[in-house]
């Protein structure tokens, strides 16, 4: 049975002009083991290099025609050739054509008459040398597979300190739309939205400079001026003082996700959130607001004499109305925490953080203003247009829960309907 880690036999390639010096070589060649091609000239050594790739080649300098120096040449300008080392076999002894033999590419001489065991030693290293080469190239180009694959498939920057963008990976410059030289020398910030709140920004810089590895979710542009979601994590490179040397940040295309994560909790009328990302939403504003011991504004509005609109001008024009309204309501949401749903039918909500009475006020005023500009006719409605009632709650975080803050606020907006509709109530 053949063994299987048994080597592959080492084949080499003789060249000499003279048959009688070629067998004996070859003969002593093959009691130590190894596998000899025999060529006469330099036209046919190239010939066989060239369809047999040999492991090795020992080549006689002085041959007519073709000399071993333009062999070697010949050998080392063909790319399928040049790696396969060549020993010269040769009679001169002048430094000049030592060094020629060198200069051209052979890597090693033995001088005419040598001893048998000095040329096998000889040869034996030059295998040797060219197994450990041919594994290192092997292992390189395996390397540069790798970092080819990375570069295409996953989206890589560096930056240094100050956050300037060092390097981008083909991958994150297909992701952004940006070129590798449009992005070195930039910030991240070239890629912001606007659309991620400071306090995300915040937290991420405060965890990078202490030393700590960041992971998240951001809302970023492309050059074009798309919007994409990221899941980025960004660490930190440390200097042997434990000083930050730069960044190396790892985006992940979750566009596709968030987008369907959107569908579930998006009202496909209106495109605000829906009722069952309210409750999430909201209870995520109380917990923050308890830990920070700050009062948050919440909307609750209700458009005017709905149904007698729907049952005069049609559920398709009521569709629209409802669309109008909900446009008018994003609106009026200036701040990137501040957050419009609808609640259902023809309520809507709005989450204000970081409010106080005052401010969640002007905010319910402000709507309700650009509501009734909209100027959609409702001959059903005392005030002859589509209006809106709200209420307004503003409650401190510590005493609030989702349904004591849906309570309050719905409480305003029965003061509103009771005293007239068409106005802000708080209570």
């Amino acid at each position: 049975m053949i063994n299987s880690d048994t080597k592959k036999q080492k084949v080499i390639l003789l060249v000499d002009d003279i048959p009688e010096n070629l067998e004996l070589l070859a003969r002593n060649l093959q009691r130590k083991g190894y596998k000899a091609l025999l060529a006469t000239s330099g036209a046919q050594a190239l010939e066989i290099a060239l369809a047999k790739l040999p492991d090795l080649i020992l080549l006689d300098v002085q041959m007519p025609v073709m000399n071993g120096f333009e062999v070697c040449k010949r050998l080392k300008q063909n790319p399928d050739t040049k790696h396969i080392p060549v020993i010269f076999l040769t009679a001169k002894t002048e430094q000049d054509s030592i060094v020629e033999a060198f200069s051209i590419g052979a890597v090693d001489y033995v001088l005419k008459p040598f001893y048998n065991e000095e040329l096998f030693a000889r040869v034996n290293t030059h295998l040797q040398l060219k197994e450990l080469s041919d594994e290192i190239e092997d292992k390189n180009e395996k390397l540069r597979q790798y970092v080819d694959m990375i570069e295409h498939n996953i989206a890589i920057s560096q930056t240094d300190a100050d956050g300037i963008m060092l390097y981008a990976s083909e991958a994150l410059c297909e992701l952004s739309g940006y070129s590798k030289e449009e992005l070195v020398g930039r910030k991240h910030n070239c890629l912001k939205s606007g659309c991620t709140s400071a306090e995300v920004y915040d937290e991420l810089w405060s965890t990078i400079k202490s030393g700590r590895q960041w992971s998240g979710e951001l809302l970023d542009k492309k050059k074009d001026g798309e919007l994409f979601w990221v899941h980025i994590t960004i660490t930190p490179k440390l200097n042997e003082d434990a000083s930050i040397a730069g960044y190396m940040a790892i985006w992940h295309d979750i566009t596709d996700r968030k987008m369907v994560e959107e569908l579930v909790i998006t009202d496909p009328l209106t495109k605000l959130y829906n009722r069952r990302h309210l409750e999430n939403e909201l209870n995520k504003v109380i917990g923050q607001h308890k830990r920070d011991s700050k009062s948050f504004g919440f909307l609750m509005m209700d458009i005017d004499y709905f149904k007698a609109y729907n049952d005069f001008y049609g559920h398709q024009m009521g569709d629209k109305a409802l669309i109008a309204v909900a446009n008018a309501i994003k609106e009026c949401l200036h701040r990137a925490g501040d957050v419009a749903f609808r609640f259902g039918g023809e309520e809507f909500c709005a989450i204000l953080p970081n409010t106080d009475a005052d401010g969640a006020k002007k905010v319910a005023e402000e709507i309700r203003s650009k509501i009734e500009a909209l100027d959609i006719k409702h001959q059903k409605s005392p005030f002859g247009y589509v209006s809106v009632s709200v209420g307004v709650a503003t409650m401190q975080a510590n005493d609030a829960d989702f349904d004591n803050t849906v309570r309050v606020s719905d409480k305003a907006l029965y003061a509103a309907k009771n005293n007239g509709r068409n106005r802000v109530e708080s209570v």
